[in-house]
């Protein structure tokens, strides 16, 4: 640790438009990371509009050398096939080793297929090179970690039984504890930057772990909280904990929730609704 640079985030897809009415928007999260002369793809929406979005803000993907992938669900993982097809398959993909579990969503007695368009063998024979993200995470660059494993010391953060998923050898279904979430920590010079995809093992919980594991203060944190199912305690936890003065800014999106972010823009937090084509410097 102690490595710190200028950083640039550019959030390419996001549910919502923003003031550049030119671009898409669409159920996913895709954020493009300039970290020094790190360049990072940090989930890739749900099909190839981050592509048009890419070209309309100027930023060129054939110059990618990494693309992370935060959980194995379609709206963060479905633009990699279009990104590979027509712009460049020269990056390291980093992935958790349980990525491609199959996961899936309860609707009553039925269940709906929420994982990627890709297997292991699709990036095989694309040539992709593929990091399994193992541990609690790696380094990938300086200053660029990959941090899982994410330790649950909020007890009200609790696995959603509506998400399941099938083990690899298994002819069952088994709560989805989204082990192979991972999440990306930018050192900077003004602390730690966090980006996470859906928090889907909780929002406290992940930053509670890096603040564990890290010994910078956390300067901003971006992407989705998945809050938009939290009510009651667990929210009124949730926005007591981002909102404690200790955090710097806060630009969250997707999943989050128009709830908790209409409480965090009335409290006064440094917050802002991360939408497509917002960008952050550090």
């Amino acid at each position: 640790m102690g490595t710190t640079m200028n950083t640039k985030i550019t959030t390419l897809i996001e549910d919502n438009p923003g003031e550049h009415l030119a671009l898409h928007h669409e159920h996913g999260l895709s954020f493009y990371i300039e970290h020094g002369e790190t360049t990072i793809l940090f989930d890739s929406g749900q099909g190839r509009n981050i592509l048009d979005n890419a070209r309309e803000l100027n930023i060129d993907l054939r110059g990618l050398d990494h693309v992370v992938l935060s959980h194995g669900h379609y709206d963060h993982t479905n633009g990699i096939p279009f990104l590979v097809k027509e712009v460049t398959r020269d990056f390291t993909l980093h992935l958790h080793r349980d990525f491609m579990d199959k996961k899936y969503a309860t609707d009553g007695a039925s269940l709906i297929y929420l994982g990627p368009s890709f297997d292991n063998p699709w990036l095989e024979k694309n040539g992709i090179a593929v990091n399994e993200v193992t541990g609690t995470g790696a380094e990938i660059a300086p200053g660029v970690h990959l941090v899982c494993a994410f330790e649950p010391l909020h007890p009200l953060e609790v696995k959603n039984p509506r998400f399941v998923v099938q083990r690899p050898g298994s002819d069952t279904m088994e709560i989805d504890d989204f082990r192979d979430e991972v999440a990306i920590v930018l050192e900077t010079e003004k602390g730690l930057v966090v980006l996470v995809g859906c928090s889907h093992p909780g929002i406290m919980n992940i930053l509670s772990t890096i603040r564990k594991r890290f010994s910078q203060p956390v300067h901003a944190v971006l992407g989705g909280t998945h809050l938009v199912e939290a009510h009651g305690e667990r929210l009124s936890e949730a926005v007591r904990y981002l909102e404690d003065g200790s955090i710097g800014v806060l630009g969250l999106s997707h999943c989050t929730g128009s709830e908790a972010m209409n409480i965090l823009e009335k409290e006064g937090t440094p917050f802002y609704r991360n939408v497509a084509g917002t960008s952050l410097f550090s």
